[in-house]
């Protein structure tokens, strides 16, 4: 792959877009090989102390793009990519990795206001996505059925887009063009683009992404 892609994109953000482009395709063994082949690669010093942590965070932030793409793309293509993506990690990454959602309610957290604050939260990404358009498109989705503005800004924007511990805002508008692109769907893909500016990716970013996808898909 072309290291000039790899540098506008983000090297961070690299591995974790081609592996969101190949689970749109199906091909959740090429998911295997970019973990795989990623780990093997984790920068060292000679102290294996220092490279455990990165392994660790790669993985956490490619089990994290994946799921973020989820939406996009479905829930049974990311659950065989992420299936892949476990297989290609080592015991001892593996031990490190948390077994715990983030994203699940905390015992002494009233439900009221927790369901509240991921509501505030996926309104406030949805707003910063769509911008002045970000009625028109909600009132669109509610015309197709008035379900979906519903799902999609409380429970995709709200508990799956909008977390940014892990993927920040402009990687995660990234991933989505990422998912969106081979697809074929120029209305979706239109809008994520546009988003991927107003969150702050930079031209060379997006073209990045759209070139890679022209690389890779099928």
């Amino acid at each position: 792959m072309s290291v000039g892609l790899q540098r506008a994109i983000g090297e961070d953000l690299y591995p974790i877009s081609r592996a969101a482009i190949h689970t749109v395709q199906c091909q959740f063994e090429k998911v295997f090989e970019i973990v795989a082949d990623s780990l093997a690669q984790a920068p060292t010093s000679g102290d294996r102390a220092s490279t455990l942590p990165w392994k660790v965070r790669f993985v956490q932030r490619m089990r994290e793009g994946l799921f973020k793409v989820s939406p996009i793309c479905g829930m049974p293509k990311v659950i065989s990519a992420l299936r892949q993506c476990m297989l290609a990690i080592d015991a001892e990454t593996l031990a490190q990795l948390p077994t715990e959602s983030r994203r699940a309610r905390p015992l002494d957290h009233p439900a009221e206001e927790y369901l509240s604050s991921y509501y505030a939260r996926g309104q406030q990404f949805w707003d910063q996505v769509y911008g002045p358009h970000a009625t028109k498109v909600s009132d669109a989705l509610t015309a197709y059925n008035p379900d979906l503005a519903e799902f999609g800004i409380k429970d995709i924007y709200g508990k799956v887009l909008s977390d940014m511990s892990i993927i920040n805002e402009i990687e995660t508008e990234l991933l989505l063009v990422s998912a969106l692109a081979p697809q074929k769907v120029p209305h979706l893909l239109k809008g994520h683009v546009m988003g991927a500016e107003r969150v702050g990716a930079t031209p060379e970013q997006i073209q990045g992404v759209l070139q890679l996808v022209d690389e890779l898909a099928i």
